[in-house]
This record gives C-alpha cells, sequence and structure tokens, in this order.
C-alpha cells in the first residue's frame, strides 16, 4: 500500500479505517440527535402531460394531483390516483 493512501486513512489500513467509521457513526447515533444521518428519502418526481378536458392545453400532473386549474380557461380538472374523474358519474 502506497504512503499517500495510508496518509488519507491516518496511517489505518482500508478495513480498520471502515471500522472506525462504523464506530464513530454508532456513538453519533446514541447521542439521541434531532435529526437522523443517513440517506435521503428517494423523490417521486414523476409527472405526465394531461390535457384540458375543457380547452385541450397541457397541464403537467402527478399521482397525487387532486385538481389541476387549467391555466388558459380556469377550468377545474379533477383527478384521483392520476386518472380523471368525471362530474357526469
Amino acid at each position: 500500500m502506497s504512503k499517500d493512501h495510508q496518509a488519507q486513512n491516518k496511517g489505518m489500513t482500508t478495513q480498520q479505517r471502515k471500522h472506525w467509521v462504523q464506530q464513530q457513526a454508532k456513538k453519533e447515533e446514541s447521542k439521541n440527535l434531532p435529526f437522523e444521518i443517513g440517506k435521503p428519502p428517494r423523490r417521486r418526481g414523476r409527472s405526465w402531460d394531461e390535457p384540458c378536458e375543457k380547452c385541450g392545453a397541457g397541464m403537467t400532473i402527478t399521482m397525487y394531483t387532486f385538481i389541476a386549474v387549467c391555466p388558459h380557461c380556469n377550468y377545474f380538472n379533477k383527478f384521483e390516483k392520476g386518472e380523471r374523474v368525471n362530474d357526469s358519474e
């Protein structure tokens, strides 16, 4: 192993460095911090275009969109779980 690599790891081998980092993380967890250290949740930014029911202008919706107001005609388009809901039902 090169001296440069050891200098980055404070004179430890890679295995020793991993073990040291894990120990430090466990110490931090036991301090009852008001936040968690770890990966952030995966963001679900999946969206698609849906035409307005009245004028046909495009609107961007997601799976969680319930009402989308058309920017052109101000019509309230209703959705449930990403599917259009008809008022006639």
